[in-house]
């Protein structure tokens, strides 16, 4: 791993948290805040979470019946008390048997709360399958046959998005080919691929082996970046990859030829699981894992310019955070970013011998958020003595909790693990980064020491006001023309949000940080 990363060395410890702190389990949700679901003669393994407008959560995994030996794929809801809910064609929820050797990899919650799944299965490793489902768990007969789409070429699914263009709506797989090269595929609402796509909807890159695991879409300008990783290559064992949509083509500008490596050469040897974007200030962030000299395991994360992949100097050291906790392993598995711009991470540990699960918070500057947990992180153990494992996170719609959802694993059984977290964050005006941002609304530089610079683009009267964190104004202004300059030299350094109100009566809301 790079030698210039801001490392943080920690140890763990127990500590008891009064309610409702940041990090405290959600008491209310299932039993003392973590559902769990044994059943009978059966393994089940958690892959995927989503949630639904109103709250409730999609969990999507795997089940073995140990009478038969198959693997069924299922898919459960619980709303946001822990309870489960009517759902599918069984009681435990959505079930559905492709083979004997069938799981979901990915899940994904479309804007109508539609809900997509991916089935890989071990038998029919080169089919592709989805399936929709409508909130009640009912297939959406109008997409692929009876709300099943597959397709006869080959590619394991790691990961789903959704893309909406000119009225119409798409959805993207990314994942690998049987021959181990990255892929990815587009299909139109009704389950046909795109054929101006790639080559009919698939696109594959050959120049690099490995698997996509993680895909982010810049819905405003309409650009995807995809993560990945190639644990046989010594040249790039990481990567970060840029491409604009519809069309599917790499963005030349960021990286090499739309293409960031990372190798071995450079001092990295990791992993990239999960990759965040940010719209407001278009950076990019890398999560993932990689092996210590001493012999462990650790977490980084890495932002990016995501115009052209150059390094976010105000992250970290020179981009770069890292997790160091001596001695364990520890392991990411997924990312979320909240509206306030701190990142919160899931995966596990095995500080304490078996694997726990394992949430941590970052600050906008790469720095552990002290407020959260145990000066920014915690573990969980659902039950002593066995392995707990946290495969992915997910925020509720206000953001307030951070569902992680996982597996208690044996060697012969397993079960579904969901426990919901505080994150204390509270919306307020100002505070969110809007997605409708207006295309030329610039407020530079970014960050800022002394006076920044606003541009709409747009004549007539604006209003200006900058908020903290908490939603407080510190700052109210106003000025006619296109652009104007403000003096912030009097505000502490800190993450702050300028919310400006156009001449149109829009509201652009981006994200400072002052140094």
């Amino acid at each position: 791993m790079k030698t210039t990363l801001f490392i943080f060395q920690i140890c763990f410890i127990s500590l008891s948290l009064s309610a409702q702190e940041p990090g405290d389990l959600y008491m209310p949700f299932g039993q003392d805040g973590i559902y769990t679901a044994v059943r009978e003669d059966t393994a089940s393994y958690t892959n995927a979470i989503g949630v639904l407008s109103d709250g409730s959560l999609m969990i999507a995994g795997t089940y073995n019946d140990a009478g038969s030996g198959d693997k069924k794929v299922s898919v459960l809801k619980l709303n946001n008390q822990g309870d489960v809910m009517p759902f599918g064609n069984s009681a435990n929820g959505f079930e559905y048997h492709l083979s004997e050797n069938n799981y979901i990899a990915a899940l994904c919650i479309l804007p109508s709360d539609r809900i997509v799944v991916s089935v890989n299965s071990n038998q029919t490793f080169e089919q592709p399958h989805l399936i929709m489902l409508d909130p009640d768990g009912e297939p959406v007969t109008d997409f692929g046959e009876n709300g099943i789409f597959t397709d006869p070429r080959t590619m394991y699914v790691h990961d789903i998005g959704f893309f909406q263009h000119e009225g119409e709506s798409y959805i993207i797989m990314c994942g690998c080919s049987l021959d181990s090269q990255p892929v990815f595929m587009m299909i139109d609402h009704s389950g046909e691929p795109v054929s101006s796509f790639g080559d009919n909807g698939m696109y594959t890159l050959t120049s690099i082996g490995g698997i996509f695991t993680n895909l982010v879409i810049d819905h405003h300008s309409g650009q995807m970046y995809v993560c990945g990783y190639n644990s046989l290559s010594s040249d790039c064992p990481a990567f970060l990859v840029k491409y604009e949509l519809p069309g599917g083509y790499r963005n030349s500008g960021f990286g090499v030829d739309g293409i960031l490596c990372f190798s071995e050469g450079t001092g990295f040897s990791g992993r990239i699981k999960s990759i965040v974007y940010e719209e407001g200030d278009h950076t990019l962030t890398a999560f993932g894992d990689y092996p210590h000299p001493e012999g462990d395991a650790d977490i980084f994360a890495y932002r990016v310019n995501g115009e052209d992949g150059t390094a976010d100097n105000t992250f970290g050291i020179n981009g770069w955070s890292s997790l160091r906790v001596p001695v364990s392993e520890e392991i990411l598995n997924s990312a979320v970013l909240q509206p306030d711009c701190n990142y919160c991470f899931g995966g596990y540990t095995n500080y304490h011998e078996n694997q726990d699960f394992l949430i941590g918070r970052i600050t906008a500057g790469g720095l552990l958020d002290a407020s959260f947990g145990n000066n920014g992180i915690l573990t969980t153990e659902i039950y002593s003595g066995i392995n707990n494992t946290v495969t992915a996170i997910a925020l509720s719609p206000d953001c307030d909790m951070l569902y992680a959802a996982g597996s208690t694993v044996t060697t012969d059984a397993g079960s579904i693990a969901v426990a919901a977290y505080h994150t204390g964050y509270e919306s307020g005006p100002g505070l969110r980064v809007q997605e409708n941002i207006p295309a030329k609304v610039n407020i530079f530089p970014n960050p800022v020491k002394e006076q920044i610079r606003v541009h709409t683009g747009q004549t007539g009267l604006h209003q200006v006001r900058i908020f903290d964190v908490t939603g407080k104004a510190c700052y109210q202004e106003t000025f006619m023309g296109e652009s104007a300059e403000l003096n912030l030299i009097f505000l502490e350094p800190a993450v702050y949000f300028v919310q400006i109100t156009l001449p149109d009566r829009q509201i652009s809301t981006r994200r400072l940080l002052k140094q």
